[in-house]
C-alpha cells in the first residue's frame, strides 16, 4: 500500500515539475523572443540613425565650404566698407551676388522623431551613445532655429530693400546705394548671421563625427 502511495507522490511531483518546467521554458522562450526583437529593433534604429547622420554630414561638407568662402569674401568687404566712404561698381556687383545667394541645409530628423514618438529610448542601454544622439538632435534644432533667423532677415530685410533700390535686370542702382548706411548695415548683419550659422554647422558636424566613429553593434547593445 505504501509503495502505491509513494508512487502516487512521485507521480504528482513529476506532473507538477513537468508543468513548472513547461512554464519556465515558455517564459524563457518568450523572454528570448522579446530580447531578440529588441536587439533587432535597436540595431535597425541605429542603422537608420547612422544613415540619417551620414546624409546630414555629407550635405554639411558642401554647404559649409560654400558658406565659409562667402563669409571670407564678406569679411573683406566689411573691412573695405568701414575704411572707404565709396565703393566701386565691381564691389557692388560682388556684394549683390553675396547678398542674394543663400545655401541652407535641409537636415534630416525622421529617425529621431520616430524614436521620440515610439518611446524606444529604453532599448539603448548604452547611456553614452544615447546621450550623444540626444545632444546631436538638440543641436540640429539649434541649427534649424539659426537658419530660420537668417532666412527671416533675408526675406524681410535684405530682399525688400534691394528690390526698392536695385534693378536686378541691369544691375543699375537707382540712387547712390553704396553710401547708404542702411545698405551697409544690412550687409554687415547678414554677414554676421551667416558667420554664426557656419559656426553652428561646424559644431553639429563635430557631434556627428563623434557618433559615426561608434558604428559597431557593441556600441548600441
Amino acid at each position: 500500500m505504501s509503495r502505491w502511495k509513494n508512487f502516487s507522490y512521485w507521480k504528482y511531483f513529476f506532473d507538477i515539475f513537468t508543468v513548472f518546467l513547461g512554464v519556465m521554458l515558455a517564459f524563457m522562450a518568450n523572454n528570448w523572443k522579446d530580447d531578440w526583437h529588441n536587439r533587432q529593433l535597436r540595431q535597425q534604429y541605429w542603422t537608420n540613425f547612422f544613415q540619417e547622420i551620414t546624409a546630414n554630414q555629407q550635405e554639411m561638407d558642401s554647404v559649409i565650404a560654400i558658406n565659409q568662402q562667402r563669409v571670407q569674401q564678406m569679411q573683406r568687404l566689411v573691412q573695405v566698407m568701414q575704411n572707404t566712404p565709396t565703393l566701386s561698381k565691381d564691389s557692388l556687383h560682388t556684394i549683390l551676388n553675396l547678398l542674394t545667394r543663400v545655401n541652407m541645409i535641409q537636415l534630416r530628423t525622421a529617425t529621431y522623431e520616430a524614436a521620440k514618438n515610439s518611446g524606444i529610448w529604453h532599448l539603448f542601454t548604452n547611456q553614452a551613445i544615447m546621450i550623444q544622439l540626444v545632444q546631436y538632435y538638440q543641436k540640429v534644432e539649434e541649427v534649424q532655429w539659426m537658419q530660420e533667423i537668417f532666412l527671416r532677415f533675408f526675406n524681410q530685410q535684405t530682399i525688400p530693400y534691394l528690390q526698392k533700390h536695385v534693378d536686378f535686370l541691369s544691375l543699375n542702382v537707382k540712387h547712390n546705394l553704396l553710401q547708404e548706411v542702411e545698405f551697409r548695415n544690412i550687409f554687415i548683419v547678414q554677414y554676421t548671421l551667416l558667420d554664426q550659422l557656419v559656426n553652428q554647422y561646424r559644431e553639429l558636424q563635430q557631434l556627428g563625427k563623434q557618433i559615426l566613429n561608434q558604428t559597431t553593434s557593441s556600441t548600441v547593445s
